[in-house]
């Protein structure tokens, strides 16, 4: 009886023992199945992740060599002390037959001063003799109603005097300079204001929103 009690026993243990280790044959196949299935996720992942960046990259190095029309031009300075011929050849050809009272030579422009239409103008051409743009005389008046006021307030120990309109050539990216100072070329008022010994500019845009402090004069 011990012995066909044994046997059944030894079964038992037998099948007990090639059922473990087949369970962790089991195991271990699906531990392999799962990092293979991760590592090739990873992978792929991996691969979209260094495609989507070098196409980045491209786009950035693309946009890098494309030139910004927004971007001035860097400003040259003109060499000799006379007005060159091309500038005199594109003053004629922007205003027509006119005739200008005076031309100089300055550190950065050809400028012409002339007038049209009973104003009197002064014409900024920069060293390619493309026309930066025109000043001419405004009246305080002249401003819009907003910068009016708000001049009035922010300035009101001042007294308004000469006001300067620059009219900007917009297909001409090179700056502006006026009193001494450069600036991104778009249409605006200088304000020049006075308190005894003291004169400063103010800026306004052409809209009249937007007022800012300009430079000290004196």
């Amino acid at each position: 009886m011990k012995k066909l009690l044994l046997i059944p026993l030894a079964v038992v243990l037998f099948v007990a023992t090639v059922t473990a280790q087949t369970g962790d044959a089991g195991m271990r196949k699906d531990k392999k199945a799962i990092k293979k299935e991760l590592k090739s996720d990873w992978k792929e992942d991996n691969s979209k992740y260094n495609k989507e960046m070098k196409k980045e990259d491209k786009a950035v190095k693309k946009e890098m060599k494309i030139p910004q029309k927004n971007a001035h031009k860097e400003m040259r300075k003109l060499e000799g002390a006379e007005v060159h011929p091309m500038a005199k050849q594109a003053f004629m050809s922007d205003f027509g037959n006119v005739t200008p009272m005076s031309s100089e030579r300055l550190d950065h422009y050809d400028e012409f001063v002339f007038v049209k239409d009973g104003i009197t103008r002064s014409a900024f051409y920069d060293a390619d003799a493309q026309l930066v743009g025109t000043t001419e005389i405004k009246k305080f008046t002249d401003l819009p109603m907003h910068a009016q006021q708000k001049i009035k307030e922010w300035y009101k120990d001042y007294t308004p005097a000469e006001v300067i309109w620059f009219d900007d050539n917009d297909t001409n990216d090179t700056n502006m300079i006026l009193y001494g100072y450069e600036f991104p070329g778009q249409d605006s008022y200088f304000v020049e204001l006075v308190n005894g010994t003291k004169k400063i500019a103010v800026h306004v845009s052409a809209d009249g929103h937007i007022v800012d402090y300009f430079t000290r004069l004196r």
